[in-house]
């Protein structure tokens, strides 16, 4: 799913709504956020992308497991799909496109990022992105 092209693309329909997307980590860095943002900020059309971030893809297991549910990778404990120091997805964008960076990484964290998000698309007219810490 290309959750920040699809998002981008409604803002760019209804400029005045308030867009969001949320997505795995996976997913969002398989998207081109950098493109995402740097054309959001060029169009000026902000929304908000939360990215979900499990540390890891896993998906790429999931579909290991349907289809060899048997073989070696399913006996594996580890397919190099587990990232303990991942990329900073918040930065990417903010690098890309201006877009306003969030790492959140416990629940108390979640209502004041938020707050901050919205403050920049709305009065800064600029995207933003929170990087979400879930387990």
């Amino acid at each position: 799913m290309r959750s920040d092209g699809a998002a981008f693309g409604i803002k760019l329909a209804q400029p005045d709504s308030l867009v969001v997307a949320i997505c795995g980590d996976g997913s969002y860095l398989f998207s081109q956020p950098s493109t995402v943002h740097w054309l959001a900020r060029a169009y000026q059309a902000p929304f908000l992308h939360v990215v979900l971030n499990n540390g890891g893809w896993r998906a790429p297991r999931q579909a290991v497991l349907s289809v060899h549910p048997d073989g070696v990778a399913a006996q594996a404990p580890n397919i190099d799909i587990h990232f303990p120091d991942p990329p900073d997805y918040a930065a990417i964008a903010a690098a890309a496109g201006g877009a306003h960076p969030e790492i959140v990484r416990s629940v108390t964290e979640v209502k004041p990022a938020l707050q901050r998000a919205l403050r920049a698309i709305r009065e800064e007219k600029r995207a933003a992105v929170i990087d979400a810490h879930v387990s």
